[in-house]
C-alpha cells in the first residue's frame, strides 16, 4: 500500500518491551515476581507463612477452649457419670421482672454418696454469679469459681461434700459457735489462713436447665429437676407446672457460704454452703 513500507517477514518486539518483559521473567526466576501466577515469589510466601500462621493460631484456639471453665466442668461431669449438674437462673430482688435474670447458680450433685458409716445421702457443690450482665458470661464466672473445688478436694471423700442436714440437726440460722468451730479446725491446719461466713444472698428462680442444656431431656433425664426436689421435697412438681404454664413458683431460695483463704489472696475456696428456701 502506498505510504507503508512494505513487509518484511514477521513482527518484532521494540527493545523497551524486550527489555521490560526481560526484567519480569528475571523477577519471576528469583522468586521475587508478583504476577498472579507466581506461586513462588512473595505472595506465595506471605501466603505460606499465613497458612502457618493459621495453623499455630488454631492450636492456640483450642488449647483455650480445652482450658476454658465450663469445658473442664464438662469434661468432669463426662468422667463421673455418677454425679450430675444443672444451671439455675434466678431474679434478686423478687419484684425484677422474670424476663432479666441477675442471679445464676451451678450446682453438681452426686444423688448416691457413700458414708462412711454405710448408706447413702445426698452430696453437692454450688457457685453463684451475680455481677456479670449476661448470662453466659454469668455461667463462666461460676464455673471458674468451681474449678479449684474439683481440682484441689477429695471428692472419693464423702467429707468433701455439701450434705443435707437431717430433721434434728436443721437450724433456721447459722449458729457463729459453729463458724468458729470449723475456723478453730481449719487453722489448726492451716495458720495463715482467713475463714470467713460470706453474707447470705437470696433470688427467685426463674428457669433451670440439666448443665449439658436441654438435649439432656429427650432421654428422660431431668438432674436440675431431681437437684431441685432434693433440695426442697415437693419443689419440683411444682417447677414443673410452673414452668408448663411460663409461670414462676413464688418462693425465694437462700446462698449462704463459708470460705477459706490464704492471708493476702483474692479468690477464697468455698469449705462449705446451702441453698434453703423460704420456711412455708
Amino acid at each position: 500500500h502506498p505510504g507503508f513500507p512494505p513487509h518484511h517477514g514477521e513482527r518484532r518486539h521494540s527493545p523497551r518491551r524486550e527489555r521490560d518483559f526481560g526484567e519480569r521473567e528475571g523477577k519471576r526466576r528469583r522468586g521475587q515476581g508478583g504476577g498472579k501466577g507466581d506461586r513462588g515469589g512473595k505472595d506465595g510466601g506471605k501466603k505460606e507463612k499465613d497458612d502457618r500462621g493459621k495453623g499455630g493460631n488454631q492450636e492456640v484456639k483450642e488449647q483455650a477452649n480445652a482450658n476454658e471453665p465450663r469445658t473442664v466442668v464438662q469434661r468432669w461431669l463426662a468422667k463421673n457419670s455418677d454425679c450430675i449438674g444443672c444451671w439455675l437462673e434466678g431474679v434478686d430482688p423478687p419484684k425484677r421482672p422474670n424476663t432479666t435474670p441477675n442471679v445464676s447458680f451451678l450446682l453438681l450433685a452426686k444423688p448416691k454418696l457413700k458414708k462412711e458409716g454405710g448408706g447413702e445421702e445426698f452430696g453437692f457443690m454450688l457457685a453463684q454469679a451475680r455481677l456479670a450482665v449476661k448470662k453466659r458470661e454469668r455461667e463462666r464466672e461460676c464455673a471458674k469459681e468451681m474449678m479449684p473445688l474439683l481440682d484441689v478436694l477429695p471428692l472419693s471423700d464423702s467429707r468433701a461434700w455439701c450434705t443435707l442436714p437431717d430433721a434434728t440437726s436443721k437450724k433456721r440460722e447459722v449458729d457463729p459457735l459453729d463458724v468458729e468451730k470449723v475456723r478453730g479446725m481449719v487453722q489448726g491446719r492451716a495458720p495463715k489462713t482467713v475463714v470467713e461466713l460470706q453474707e447470705t444472698t437470696s433470688c427467685v428462680l426463674t428457669s433451670s436447665s440439666p448443665f449439658f442444656g436441654d438435649k439432656d431431656r429427650p432421654s428422660g433425664q431431668e438432674p436440675d429437676l431431681a437437684i431441685l426436689d432434693r433440695l426442697d421435697p415437693g419443689f419440683a412438681e411444682s417447677w414443673t407446672e410452673a414452668r408448663r404454664v411460663s409461670g414462676l413458683v413464688r418462693k425465694q431460695w437462700f446462698m449462704s457460704t463459708i470460705t477459706v483463704k490464704a492471708e493476702g489472696a483474692d479468690r477464697g475456696l468455698p469449705l462449705g454452703g446451702g441453698l434453703p428456701t423460704e420456711s412455708p
